[in-house]
């Protein structure tokens, strides 16, 4: 992306020379990401994919929710399956595949979903029907928000400005504390992230200084950039 036209021209003649490629004009799609143009800026969003996936896991008729997770929930190993017939009822279920569709989604365009994802990554192994209900529970929340997009307009501050937190002992049998951050420029999110952290909070002070921590290694990275 660039105003800078005879850089552009400059730059794919010299590719064109190193690789064979097409020049298909303005981009519109990459790598499953739409990419619109609107008058104050450009938007990005997958509610393409997004409707292929509620329709893999037959979830396209689905009744919406407002959240991605339900926050009285707290998901364990303790709900993964204990007797052969509990793995057998789980067998069938394409638990991984989603949660890797999910991941994909969190990653590129849809940072709302990721404390979710995060959670729900953490059963892959041997998830029970608790944890299913779990993923069935963030593609409701898609269904209802498939059209949401990340927005950066033309004349916003590019500044780049960022948040973090932490939840305090939020993993019920490690009782390790989750971080997450967000970094904004141009108006929409540049980069995020959500991860337990390594060791044992003592206390909530500590659990956000971790966070601060890591938020501000992203900003030192975005900073030097």
């Amino acid at each position: 992306m660039s105003n800078d036209e005879a850089m552009k021209n400059k730059l794919k003649k010299h590719l064109s020379n190193t690789f064979w490629m097409k020049d298909l004009g303005t981009a519109k799609h990459c790598v499953g990401i739409r990419i619109e143009k609107t008058n104050d800026g450009i938007t990005l969003d997958q509610e393409a994919y997004v409707e292929t996936v509620l329709k893999r896991f037959n979830m396209s008729e689905c009744k919406p929710v407002k959240i991605p997770m339900n926050a009285s929930e707290k998901l364990s190993t303790k709900k993964s399956p204990k007797t052969d017939e509990e793995v057998a009822a789980m067998k069938d279920v394409s638990y991984q595949e989603a949660v890797g569709c999910l991941m994909y989604l969190a990653q590129c365009t849809r940072p709302d979903i990721l404390f979710a994802v995060n959670v729900l990554s953490r059963f892959n192994q041997n998830p029970g029907p608790k944890h299913w209900i779990a993923v069935k529970h963030v593609l409701r929340y898609l269904r209802g928000s498939s059209q949401q997009k990340l927005h950066y307009k033309r004349d916003a501050n590019l500044e780049v400005v960022g948040y973090c937190d932490a939840d305090w002992g939020s993993d019920p049998e490690q009782r390790k504390s989750t971080s997450g951050y967000v970094f904004l420029a141009s108006g929409g999110a540049i980069s995020w992230s959500c991860k337990k952290q390594p060791t044992v909070a003592l206390s909530t002070c500590e659990a956000e200084y971790m966070a601060v921590s890591a938020a501000v290694q992203e900003a030192s990275w975005w900073r030097d950039t």
